[in-house]
Parts: C-alpha cells; structure tokens; sequence
C-alpha cells in the first residue's frame, strides 16, 4: 500500500510479525464527506459516511504459555551458569590461555552495574541523591580530574609511545576517546589508508594516539570543518589543539567515558563492593532489606555473597549484567507440522514501553546501551558455527556416499595425522573403535574427521580433494534445510555454509554458521525422518466477522529419500549421546516422561571467551512430537544448553496445555494448545 494510506496518528507494524502482516491487520479507514456554511464553518449536512474495517486477526503457532515458560527456563539456567563461574576475587581463571575454565571476577560483576545502567550514575549528581551517591560522584570528579590530565600528557604534541608500552587502563581511556573521534566523523575513517606505514605502525601499538592523529590532518583524514576552524591559515600544531579541544569538550558529559572511570575505580578497589551493593539498594534497582543493608555495612554481609543471593532470586538477571553467558535461544516445534510452539530469544524487553509512545529514557538506558543486546532477535538473527550438532549431517552424508556403512568401525587415535595439518579430537583419550552411531553418542572428532578426509577424496595430482568433500558434504545438508533461512515469517539472516576444508567441516568447523532457527529446521526434519518444512509461525487468519481467510500450514520444502538403515543409525546415535552408558549428559534425563534423542554441540569462539553451548533434540524417541533447539552463546559446555532442553521436556510432558490469550481486535493472538502435554 502507498504511504499516503497513512497518518501521523496511525499505528504501524514496524518490525516483526507486525511488519510482516501490516497489510492484513492494519484494516481500511472510515470515510465522510461533509457540507460546511463557509460564513458561519457549521456542519450543514453528511453527505457520505463509509464506515471503517476493522484489521484482520492473526493467530500464531506459538503456545503462549509454553513460551513464557521456555524464556523463564532459559534465564533461570543462564543464571546457575552466571552463579558457577562467578569467582569472589579478581582471577578470571583460564581466560587467555584457554577456553576451559574461564571465571568470572566478581569485581567485573560490580562493573557491570554501572556500565549496563542498573545503578544509574547520572542520578549520582541529582538533589535527590543519597549521601553515599553523593559521595561516590565526589569519588568520580577526583579521579576524572586525575585520569583526564593523564590522558592529555599522553596526547601531547611530542608523545610516541604506542599502546603496547602504556597500561591497559590508559589504552581504555585512549581508545574511548579515539573512538569518540570516529563515532562523530572526525576521522574519516572511509578515508584511512590502512596499507599506509604510519597507519600500521598506530595499529600495531608502535606508535602513538598523538603522532598518527597528527599525521591523518597532514592527509587530510580529518574533517577540519566540525573543528570550528574558521576561514585562514592554520598550522598543523593549531589544527591538532583544535582536535584535542573538541574530544575533550565531549568526553566532559559523556555517559560512557564516566561509566569507563567507575569501572576503573572499581577495578582498582576505590570503589568497594560494599558501596556498590548499598548503592543498588539507595536506587531502589533491587528490593531494599534493612537488615542485608545493615550487615553489608557492619561486614556481617559480604558483598560476594549479596550479589549471589540477588542473581539466584533474579532480582538481577543475566540479562541485567550483559556478562558471559548473558543471552540464548530456545525455539522448540511440532515435527509432525512444521509449526513453531516457542521461538524465544534472551534477553528481551518490555514490549509495553515501547508500544503507542516510547520510552525514551528504558530504549536508550535498557536496550541501547545494554551489553546484552536485548533488540536482537537472536533466533533468526544470530548465527553462529553449529559445533559437533554438525556430525549428524556428516555421519548421513557419509553412509549415503558410500564410504562409510552403519557397521563401519573406525578406531580413534585422537589425532588425525593424515592432513598436512593434523586436527585433534576433542578428547586425549581414544573413544576406542566406533561405529557411526557410537561415534554421534561419543562426539568423536577422529571418526568425522575420518568422514571427511574419505568424502573429499584424492586429486589426480595426489592432493586431497577438499572442494570434492565440500560438495558432497552440501548436497545433504541442503536436503536438511541448512543452505538456506528456515521460513519463519520474520527476518533472518541467510546461513553460511563451510567452504574450504572438509576434514574441519565434518566437525561443525571451518566456515559453517547458521542461526538456532536453522537448526531448529534441521533436527526437526531428522525427528520426523525427512519432511524438511519451511517451519512457520503463523496458523490462521480471521477476518473482524470471525471467518477463515487463511488457514496456514507449513510448506513442504523436500522430501528426503535415504536408506531407511542410515536413519536408524543416525537415531540410535541420537538417543545413546542422551541415554547411552557412554554419554555425559544422561544423569539429567534420567526422571523424565519421555525419552528424548539429541546431538551435544560446543564451538570455539577464542581463548578470551567461553565456549558456545548447543542442543538439539526431540522427544519421545519411538514418535517424535516436539523438537527443543538450545543455544546458548558463550555457555561454556554443550550440558547447560542440554539441561535448558531437558527443563522444557519436563515442563511439556508434565503439563496439561495452556489456554489462549484474551482475543483482541487487529492483534496477533497465541493460540490454543491443541494437545495435552502428557506422552
């Protein structure tokens, strides 16, 4: 429809399903043509009145209840995770050696409330503040005064240590301030040449801030005009005060450089644990205790401990402190349909203060300036490499290709020694000799990478055949849905498929990344043993006089023809890494209605980060009804998104179905649950 179809005062379906079906829930505009007395303005008659049409309603797929359930499960677990790796000192463990046994310090905890806006430092200054709010931004004015000077010595015409001979803290306040000249185009970024000398001396910490912003106004990377240079001659040295003058004139009020020195007063002890906790409660961000205020100031109360306790009563969420793991997905479907009964995404937002009138203090403050990033829509907009949840692909293109059989024993020498650059299985112990399920029970990466090394094959020349392995490895991941977005009615992102090594990629490595849509697509089709749908939203359509105008069903993408004893091998695997002696993760699943199948999966992010956590499934084994996807960035191991999983089974196969929500006029409705939650 044209924008003239709107006015100023219409509400409009700018993002989601809203914008999908804008169209079909917006309805048609009244009409009236009116006779007015052009002497006295009075209405003299209605000469035509059409009556408006209300919107049509749009009912989803999703249960509501189970939803809001999934998104409750995923934070609580999130949770546990946050409280595990929580370290009450300042050691964050393996970080930057190895992914294994990052923690978390706690003072980086402290931090995060500042810096995620759950204390409120502008209020630090307002009539209303407290005595220790007061006292705390008397702390900040010192240390700004201090840092503020330290920054200009190291800006000074005549400075030339770069950043790999300053401190890390020093580095931080440079960068922000770099930054800031980037952010407002002061740097011309697009005009940088990053092959120049001067350049990559600056990139590489050989040179300093000072000497290669002085350099970029001798190139001209510098927008002079937004320096208030007037018309005249300039010397370089005036034009470089002129720069200086403008980021620190705009470091002086800015929220984030000040949320930066807290930080720093925190991570230097200036600032306690203690006053931080007491200031949590002065702002009313958590319920006030007269006693947990009393102990924390006599040091009856430790702050580690209040902390803690607030997390486990999510009086402050992950979500809240945007630290590793703070988000995740759950999406779980009917395999039988291809309907989505839960598409959640964590960390989310309160839709009611952003419909009609935003506001603007919760987006900017909460959302905006939230580490967590709760406007992503992570489902279908965040992909990520699919980790050993891969190898049920692998293992089918495999025996479909030929040169593996469900019989075929491989045995482990955990480092697979037969590439120029040997890859080792994630365990230093041998798996052992496996067949393909016990190798998908087992995660074995020597099998797969086995797998991979057969499929590709050698060149005429001798050499392996990679772009062989790729090719076939390809076909039947497309056959799985994992080459193009899922079909969910609202954006995603397309997925990326691996393109160079096919020993890696038969792992879930090299260059795969898809979204936890895409997976969801992908178990659901193994569930049900080949009907890949283009899995859906949305199940029907009414007009305002109740009638049916689209009953919708997810299409049929393909149908995948195998050997029936490729799928048997492929399931039992699935159901041993969930219920096998071998398996990490039985203990979990053990009291449940059901039996569930699944595929563990953990990928690599670098040595700084946790390890992504993934689980696919479906439950009963025997006859599939749901599939749960759990994908947990930065979750440190497969187990937590397994025991996320593990948490809706229990609450889907132990619960009579929910209701619908109450019907409203033009609006997108939850449906009624179709089945009992009981097997």
């Amino acid at each position: 429809n044209k924008k003239t179809d709107y006015t100023i005062d219409d509400q409009v379906g700018i993002s989601g399903l809203e914008s999908v079906y804008e169209d079909q829930l917006k309805g048609k505009k009244g009409k009236e043509v009116l006779s007015i007395n052009s002497s006295t303005s009075r209405i003299v008659s209605v000469d035509e009145t059409k009556n408006p049409v209300a919107g049509d309603d749009l009912y989803l797929t999703i249960d509501a209840k189970l939803q809001e359930e999934c998104y409750n499960l995923l934070e609580e677990n999130l949770a546990g995770v946050l409280i595990s790796r929580i370290n009450n000192s300042s050691s964050a463990g393996s970080k930057g050696t190895n992914s294994t046994d990052i923690k978390i310090p706690i003072y980086d905890v402290y931090e995060a409330l500042y810096k995620n806006n759950i204390i409120d430092v502008t209020h630090f200054k307002s009539r209303k503040a407290s005595s220790l709010e007061k006292s705390t931004y008397d702390k900040y004015k010192n240390k700004s005064k201090k840092i503020v000077a330290d920054m200009k010595k190291h800006l000074a015409t005549d400075y030339t240590k770069g950043s790999k001979d300053l401190s890390d803290d020093m580095n931080d306040f440079l960068d922000y301030f770099y930054k800031q000249l980037k952010d407002d185009n002061i740097v011309l970024v697009n005009q940088v040449d990053t092959s120049d000398s001067v350049y990559k001396k600056f990139a590489k910490g050989k040179t300093s801030l000072s000497r290669f912003l002085q350099y970029a106004i001798s190139k001209q990377w510098i927008d002079q005009e937004k320096l208030d240079i007037k018309s005249g001659y300039y010397t370089s040295e005036e034009i470089y005060k002129k720069l200086l003058d403008y980021g620190f004139k705009k470091l002086k009020d800015d929220t984030g450089f000040a949320k930066l020195i807290y930080g720093y007063l925190v991570q230097h002890y200036e600032l306690s644990g203690t006053d931080t906790c007491l200031l949590l409660m002065d702002q009313k961000a958590v319920k006030k205790s007269k006693t947990d205020y009393t102990n924390l100031q006599s040091g009856a109360l430790s702050p580690y401990s209040y902390i803690i306790k607030q997390i486990k009563k999510l009086e402050i969420t992950p979500g809240d402190l945007g630290l590793e793991p703070c988000s995740g997905s759950l999406v779980v479907t009917d395999v039988k349909t291809g309907d989505v009964k839960a598409m959640v995404t964590y960390p989310s937002y309160d839709n009611n203060k952003m419909a009609n009138k935003v506001d603007s203090e919760y987006y900017n403050k909460k959302l905006i300036q939230n580490s967590s990033s709760p406007l992503l829509n992570r489902p279908t907009m965040q992909e990520m490499a699919p980790g050993s949840t891969f190898k049920v692909i692998s293992a089918v293109t495999g025996m479909e290709e030929g040169v593996i059989s469900p019989s075929t024993h491989i045995y482990d020498h955990t480092v697979f020694s037969d590439i120029d650059h040997p890859a080792k299985c994630w365990s230093t112990v041998s798996h052992g000799d496996l067949t393909v399920s016990d190798a998908i029970e087992v995660s074995c990466n020597y099998f797969f990478y086995k797998v991979g090394y057969m499929l590709s094959g050698k060149t005429s020349s001798g050499n392996i055949n990679y772009p062989r392995g790729i090719k076939r490895l390809k076909k039947y991941a497309d056959k799985f849905g994992l080459t193009d977005k899922s079909g969910v009615e609202i954006p995603e992102i397309a997925p990326h498929f691996a393109t160079t090594d096919a020993v890696r990629a038969a792992i879930g490595q090299d260059t795969h990344a898809y979204t936890p849509a895409q997976l969801s697509r992908y178990v659901t089709t193994v569930a049900n043993s080949g009907n890949c749908y283009n899995i859906t939203l949305v199940d029907k359509i009414k007009n305002v006089k109740g009638k049916t105008v689209l009953n919708n069903k997810a299409k049929l993408r393909n149908k995948i023809n195998i050997k029936q004893s490729s799928w048997d091998a492929v399931h039992k695997g699935m159901k041993l890494v969930v219920n096998g002696s071998r398996s990490s993760i039985s203990f979990m699943f053990k009291n449940l209605k059901t039996t569930v199948a699944g595929k563990t999966g953990t990928a690599q992010q670098s040595k700084f980060h946790a390890n992504h956590a993934y689980f696919i499934s479906y439950a009963p084994y025997k006859k599939p009804k749901i599939s749960v996807t759990c994908v947990i960035p930065n979750g440190y191991a497969s187990s937590n998104a397994a025991q996320t999983a593990r948490d809706v089974y229990k609450y889907y196969f132990g619960k009579k179905g929910s209701k619908a929500g109450k019907k409203v006029s033009g609006s997108v409705k939850m449906p009624e649950s179709s089945t009992s939650h009981i097997d």
